[in-house]
């Protein structure tokens, strides 16, 4: 299973996905992760909501071969974006490492909320 987790600094998890500076990828099987990856977020959702690497739309491509997300706030917009693309989308109950909530989602144990959004302000 791969999963994608927004973080600004290659080492925790972002408190918002769409402003992160980086997509940690973690290809994971039960409790082994296979690989790790990081994807620059060259666009972000700074009000431009479409377009061709900025907004939801680049998300979903960045993202388009992951099977999930785990944030800690993600916005309305995006977090449907990607799940019309096909992509569970969780937000974190509890302050974790990337690789214990990647882990843990690929083994069910994960406490989150499905889908929960982000309290900025959007544009």
């Amino acid at each position: 299973m791969k999963i994608a987790i927004p973080t600004m600094d290659g080492t925790s998890i972002s408190q918002h996905f769409g402003r992160c500076k980086a997509f940690l990828i973690y290809d994971v099987e039960g409790i082994a992760i296979r690989s790790k990856e990081t994807r620059e977020n060259s666009g972000g959702c700074g009000g431009h909501h479409e377009g061709e690497s900025t907004g939801h739309g680049g998300f979903v491509r960045m993202l388009g071969d992951c099977q999930a997300v785990i944030a800690k706030g993600i916005g309305g917009g995006a977090a449907q974006a990607l799940m019309q693309a096909g992509l569970q989308v969780h937000t974190l109950t509890e302050a974790l490492s990337p690789e214990a909530a990647a882990i843990q989602l690929a083994t069910g144990s994960l406490a989150s909320g499905q889908a929960s959004t982000c309290d900025c302000h959007h544009h």
